[in-house]
């Protein structure tokens, strides 16, 4: 777990994998020294070292929304754009090389109206902009397709959806196979929201769509995942209580089995859902069950509900958490935005397997630093000797004597191969590969990466 930023704020707000087990996340950063709040981009390996960053330029100030890796390695980055003289909001698209950070090409796209982003798909070579339009007098969703020429994205087509004269705003687009996924909020009058599903194909047509079978008057679709035919959406309910309430709604479009409703017990606020079967996964925010004034909590379930295991992350400061992932090595990548130290990314990095019964994580994090956007952040204060090794590996710059000092070893899918209380560990039984080991030394803790020749 790691709090990344500057002395302004910053936060995350979507993450995707990178082969070898590193993440890309995106967002927004104020730390900049422009005097605007810009799109963010950071490649972060597997035990949350900054591998490098980079603030992206916009002309009147933006927020990255989503991202994807492309076969060639590169990323493409959408944002929020503010245009100038607010005159409305518009879509950019960055194309960076994952490798460096360094920015190969930029475009902007804007009609004479708001033009939201939410997200990013890929379908072959054509990119997926998934967004809400207010061309038509209300909000609508919509798809903008584009390709790549030169250093630009060309815009090659666009998608819409939903009923003139009624206001809908996309919540998030799937795309599976040659399916389109599509989940939306439509509000009938100014005072009651409803949830919309609908699949349909790469030129719009519909071929199938539901509303969720919930009965609240305001209800909105916050995320959602696909997988074969079982649809699940993730929303969140207002009853003019307290707090908002989360509900979940598991779709078999196959017609074999009607909707299925599930609704956990705590208020809560569902800010990603992933169908992983045999288990159904949720990012949630609340301010009632975990560390402190708002928090991030995953939670495993059933594909009834029933309960599994949940686990929240976060410090006594408040979380919001935005996003998540599971990467190719199956840990699951958890992102957002906390107040510890100073408004930061948070970024949480967990196996999935093996997270349990829920209890509170309170231990103190070394932060990556206070993050300069013009420096790298400062280089771990241990280090292992040799690395690579295939013995005797000796745990340098302890901050503490080798008594007090202790480590954790274990793979990068998670499994734990030694423990103990000493500054040296032999690796000699060890397969040859990639291990992460965890060192606290009091309070401190502290994370490096090891290579068993």
């Amino acid at each position: 777990m790691a709090s990344i930023g500057g002395e302004a704020e910053d936060g995350g707000l979507a993450v995707a994998a990178i082969n070898g087990g590193d993440a890309l996340i995106v967002g927004y950063t104020d730390s900049n020294g422009w005097g605007t709040r810009v799109p963010w981009a950071l490649r972060v390996d597997s035990v949350l070292n900054v591998v490098w960053q980079r603030a992206l330029p916009v002309d009147a100030g933006g927020v990255a929304l989503g991202a994807v890796v492309l076969p060639d390695g590169t990323s493409v980055l959408a944002s929020r754009e503010l245009l100038a003289g607010a005159a409305g909001y518009g879509v950019r698209w960055h194309h960076v090389d994952t490798g460096s950070g360094e920015l190969l090409g930029q475009t902007a796209f804007a009609t004479g109206t708001w033009l939201l982003p939410q997200g990013l798909s890929l379908q072959g070579d054509t990119l997926v902009t998934w967004v809400t339009d207010f061309a038509s007098g209300t909000a609508q969703p919509a798809a903008l397709l584009s390709t790549w020429s030169g250093e630009a994205w060309n815009v090659v087509g666009e998608r819409h959806w939903g009923t003139p004269g009624l206001t809908e705003e996309l919540a998030a687009g799937v795309i599976t196979a040659d399916r389109w996924w599509i989940a939306s909020t439509e509000r009938p009058t100014m005072d009651s929201a409803r949830v919309r599903v609908r699949c349909t194909d790469a030129e719009a047509q519909v071929h199938w769509s539901a509303l969720a079978p919930i009965d609240e008057v305001q209800v909105e679709a916050n995320a959602m995942s696909v997988v074969d035919t079982m649809v699940v959406v993730g929303m969140t309910v207002d009853e003019q209580g307290p707090s908002p309430l989360a509900r979940v709604v598991r779709w078999d479009t196959s017609g074999t089995t009607p909707p299925f409703v599930i609704a956990p017990s705590n208020p809560a606020q569902v800010r990603a859902v992933r169908w992983n079967p045999p288990q159904l996964q949720y990012l949630f925010r609340t301010e009632v069950f975990g560390l402190g004034q708002g928090d991030m909590i995953y939670v495993r379930q059933g594909p009834l509900g029933g309960f599994i295991g949940a686990m929240s992350f976060g410090w006594e400061e408040a979380e919001e958490p935005e996003a998540m992932m599971e990467d190719g090595l199956g840990a699951v990548w958890l992102v957002g935005s906390t107040d510890h130290e100073n408004p930061n990314v948070h970024v949480v990095r967990a196996p999935s397997d093996q997270i349990g019964d829920h209890h509170l994580v309170t231990s103190t994090t070394v932060l990556p630093g206070s993050l300069s956007l013009h420096e790298p952040g400062p280089e771990p204060r241990i280090a292992a000797f040799p690395n690579p090794s295939r013995a005797q590996v000796t745990l340098s710059g302890l901050p503490c004597p080798a008594s007090a000092a202790h480590f954790v070893a274990f793979t990068l899918r998670g499994t734990i191969l030694a423990t103990g209380r000493a500054d040296q560990l032999d690796v000699s039984s060890w397969p040859s590969g990639t291990y992460l080991i965890d060192v606290r030394c009091g309070t401190s803790h502290y994370s490096l990466r090891l290579v068993r020749s």
